[in-house]
């Protein structure tokens, strides 16, 4: 609105410079999928690393049994699991006793209301109603 108020375009959209969607050159498409190629080949590669990092070597290497060897073959069980002592139970708590009832409070005796004073007249005049005379 303000703009056709300044007197500029009526029924062009300011914002429109006459610029139309073209197509992507073929250059641009050749970019995308060089980059896509790129991407994938170094997801590929970085995938296989995972199953290529060799086993460190062992300080004492000793030779892997053979199937054959299955009765000489060393077999290692893990100690038996030590159960807990058992720890005896607490007594429960004893029972909060119960707070003495309240007594009630000694209150001092009422006084009366002292009697409000009476205004003081105003230093200044006032003025009077007009009330007959």
């Amino acid at each position: 609105m303000m703009i056709r108020t300044a007197g500029g375009p009526g029924l062009v959209s300011p914002i429109d410079f006459s610029e139309r969607k073209k197509p992507l050159p073929r250059w641009m498409w050749a970019a995308i999928g060089v980059s896509a190629l790129v991407h994938v080949g170094v997801g590929v590669w970085l995938y296989q690393q995972r199953f290529e990092i060799a086993a460190a070597p062992a300080d004492n290497p000793q030779p892997e049994p053979s199937p054959e060897d299955g009765a000489t073959a060393p077999v290692e069980t893990p100690p038996e699991p030590v159960p807990p002592e058992p720890t005896p139970t607490p007594p429960p708590p004893a029972p909060r006793p119960t707070p003495p009832t309240p007594r009630p409070t000694p209150r001092p005796p009422e006084k009366a209301p002292a009697p409000r004073p009476t205004p003081a007249p105003p230093p200044w005049p006032t003025p009077r109603s007009k009330s007959s005379p």
